[in-house]
C-alpha cells in the first residue's frame, strides 16, 4: 500500500503512473505530459485520490506537501519513452539534465512544468528554454533549509539587490515559502515573455541576494543568504541554506499578544523603537581599565516601564515579526521584519545589532547585555559584582559581632589591607548589618577575578571564622558562607 512520500529517482518507477488524460479530462495517473499545451501535469492526491500502481487502485502517493524531485521526473520520462510510448516518442522531450550542478534540470522546446504544479517540485532547479539550447523563458532556483524547522513555523525570503544595503532590505517585501516547516521549493528568479511564454513575467533576479529567514516567537531567530551558502547567483539549481528554528527562548514564557499589538500590557507598553537624525551620545560605558567612556547610537528601544532583560528580549522578538513601520521618529521609517535581526546571543549575553541602544536596563541585567554602537564597537556598562556571605544565627545575635574583608594577598601578613567595595567604602561592620541572614556588598569591575578574605568574629555569642572568596565575574551573585562556632567560654 503506497503512502504519501517524497518521490525521488529511487522510487519514481514504482510511484509515478502515466495518465491517459490531463486534469481537464479524466486523469487515471499522476503524471501527464500534455503534448498539446506543452505543460507537464503532476496530478496530486487532492485531485486524484487513487492510482493503479500495478496491483489495483490504491492511494495516490504524490501530494502537494511531499512533492517530487525533478530527477524523478527526468527518470520516469526517460523510462516511458524508452518502453515505446508512441505519443511521447513522437513528441519532443520535456526534460534535460544539467549534471554540473546539484538538482539542475532544463525543460526544453518551450515545455514547462504546469504552473500549478511548480510548488510540488523538491530538491531541484529548473531553466525553461524555448528550444533545446535556445533562449531562456524562466529560471527557478531551488531553496532547501539545512537546519531543523518546526512543522508550525513559517519561513520566508527576500530578494535584495546586491550589494545588500539597509535601504535595499527595507524595500524588499518578504515572501512566505509555500508551506510551513522545512523549506524545499522553487523560487522563480527570471522570467521573459519575449519568446511567447506569456505567463513567465519580465524580470531578472538572478544577480540578487536571496535571504532566507525563520522567525518563530519563542525560538531563536536565524537567517542565511545565498552568497554565504555558496550560491553567488540564483540560477537553475538547488542550494542548501543553513537556517532554521533555534533553541527555545525566554520569550516563550510570554503571550505574543501581551508583548506587542492591540492588547499589549506592561511593561511592554513602555517599549518602542525610535531612530535619531543625530546620533545620541550615551555616557558611562566601561573603558576596560576602571574608567568610563561614551558611545553614539542612531536608534534606541525605550523602556519606561522598567522591563527586565527577558522582557526586553521578548519585545525585540515580537518587533522583528512586524512588516509595518514601527519607528516613532515621525518621518523616518523602519520595518523590522525586513531588517537583520535586532540582536544576537553570545553565550548568555544579548548583543544588540549595530547602532541600537536599549534604555533603562536594570543594574542586575547589565552583565548580560552588550550594545553595539554606530561604529560597530561593543559597549558594556562597568560590571558590579554582588557578594553575599551567609552568617549563622549565633553570630547574628551576638551584639558585639564584627566582620571585615581584606585583600587576598595582604591577609594574615604584617600589613593587612581592608578591601573596599564598589562605592570605595571599606567592607567592615557589625552584626547589625545582617539582611536576611547575609552580609551583602558590591565590588567594582576592576576587582573582579581576584580573591578576598572575609573574616567574622563574635564576643560572647560566636567565635572566629574566615573564608576566601573568588570574585567570579560570570556569577550573577557571588555567594560564600562562614560558620563560627557558638561561643561557650565567655
Amino acid at each position: 500500500m503506497a503512502t504519501p512520500q517524497l518521490i525521488t529517482a529511487d522510487n519514481a518507477l514504482s510511484l509515478l503512473v502515466l495518465s491517459t488524460e490531463g486534469r481537464s479530462g479524466t486523469p487515471d495517473g499522476n503524471f501527464f505530459p500534455n503534448t498539446v499545451t506543452g505543460e507537464l501535469e503532476l496530478i496530486g492526491a487532492d485531485e486524484l485520490a487513487q492510482v493503479d500502481l500495478g496491483s489495483g487502485l490504491e492511494a495516490n502517493p504524490l501530494t502537494n506537501f511531499d512533492g517530487v524531485t525533478k530527477q524523478a521526473i527526468y527518470r520516469f520520462e526517460r523510462q516511458i519513452r524508452q518502453t515505446g510510448n508512441e505519443d511521447l516518442r513522437g513528441s519532443r522531450p520535456f526534460t534535460e539534465g544539467v549534471f554540473r550542478f546539484s538538482g539542475a534540470f532544463e525543460t526544453v522546446y518551450a515545455r514547462k512544468i504546469a504552473p500549478a504544479d511548480i510548488p510540488k517540485i523538491r530538491s531541484s532547479g529548473i531553466v525553461s528554454r524555448e528550444q533545446k539550447d535556445g533562449p531562456t523563458n524562466r529560471i527557478y532556483f531551488g531553496v532547501r533549509s539545512l537546519n531543523a524547522i518546526q512543522a508550525t513555523s513559517q519561513p520566508f525570503y527576500q530578494l535584495v539587490p546586491k550589494p545588500v544595503t539597509t535601504a535595499g532590505r527595507q524595500a524588499a517585501s518578504p515572501t512566505n515559502f509555500g508551506r510551513l516547516g522545512p523549506v524545499d521549493e522553487l523560487v522563480q528568479t527570471f522570467g521573459s515573455t519575449v519568446n511567447g511564454d506569456t505567463g513567465a513575467g519580465d524580470f531578472d533576479f538572478t544577480g540578487y541576494e536571496l535571504i532566507a529567514s525563520v522567525r518563530t516567537f519563542g525560538r531563536e531567530y536565524s537567517s542565511a543568504t545565498a552568497s554565504t551558502s555558496g550560491a553567488p547567483e540564483l540560477n537553475g539549481f538547488s542550494q542548501g541554506f543553513g537556517f532554521g528554528d533555534g533553541a527555545p527562548t525566554t520569550s516563550a514564557d510570554y503571550n505574543l499578544v501581551d508583548v506587542y499589538g492591540g492588547t499589549q500590557i506592561g511593561p511592554w507598553t513602555g517599549m518602542a523603537y525610535t531612530s535619531y537624525d543625530i546620533p545620541q551620545t550615551i555616557e558611562g560605558f566601561s573603558d576596560g581599565a576602571g574608567g568610563t567612556r561614551s558611545a553614539d547610537f542612531s536608534a534606541a528601544i525605550s523602556n519606561t516601564g522598567g522591563g527586565s532583560l527577558t522582557e526586553i528580549r521578548a519585545f525585540l522578538d515580537a518587533l522583528m515579526l512586524q512588516d509595518t513601520d514601527v519607528d516613532q521618529h515621525g518621518t523616518n521609517s523602519f520595518i523590522p521584519k525586513r531588517a537583520e535581526e535586532l540582536y544576537t546571543i553570545d553565550g548568555s549575553v544579548l548583543v544588540t545589532r549595530q547602532g541600537l541602544y536599549i534604555e533603562n536596563v536594570a543594574a542586575a541585567d547589565r552583565p548580560s547585555i552588550r550594545f553595539t554602537d554606530d561604529s560597530g564597537t561593543e559597549q558594556s556598562f562597568p560590571q558590579v559584582g554582588d557578594v553575599r556571605v551567609s552568617v549563622p544565627t549565633a553570630w547574628t545575635n551576638d551584639a558585639q559581632g564584627w566582620y571585615q574583608a581584606f585583600t587576598g594577598a595582604s591577609h594574615n601578613t604584617a600589613d593587612p589591607v581592608t578591601f573596599t567595595d564598589a562605592t570605595s567604602t571599606n567592607v567592615v561592620g557589625t552584626s547589625a548589618d545582617v539582611v536576611s541572614g547575609e552580609i551583602r556588598f558590591t565590588v567594582s569591575e576592576t576587582d573582579l577575578n581576584s580573591t578576598i578574605v572575609f573574616v567574622i568574629e563574635g564576643n560572647g555569642g560566636a567565635t572566629f571564622d574566615e573564608v576566601s572568596i573568588f570574585l567570579d565575574p560570570t556569577a550573577p551573585i557571588i555567594r560564600a558562607s562562614v560558620n563560627p562556632a557558638a561561643e561557650n567560654f565567655i
